[in-house]
């Protein structure tokens, strides 16, 4: 089962090759139905626009989700969150 824990691990063990597996994982977690953990991955990475955009693509029901990405981009895509937080509205 993916998850944020798991991945940091095997960033951590893999050292230099974590250039090598990392591509493979994502595409591994994109493939997978587990959007949350794909999020969770993207903002560990400090990939804002891959993760709004995963959150945009996403049920438009799943506040969990859309809540997650609003409080951690809040102060990198500031105007994201206001025009989704008004689609929420």
């Amino acid at each position: 089962m993916p998850s944020l824990e798991l991945y940091q691990t095997l960033m951590r063990i893999s050292g230099h090759r974590w250039v090598n597996i990392s591509p493979q994982l994502m595409d591994i977690l994109k493939s997978s139905a587990n959007t949350h953990t794909l999020v969770d991955v993207y903002l560990f990475e400090e990939r804002w626009d891959a993760a709004t955009r995963l959150a945009d693509q996403g049920d438009a029901w799943d506040y969990r989700l859309i809540e997650k990405v609003a409080d951690a981009v809040v102060t990198h895509r500031p105007d994201w969150v206001i025009q989704t937080s008004r689609l929420q509205a």
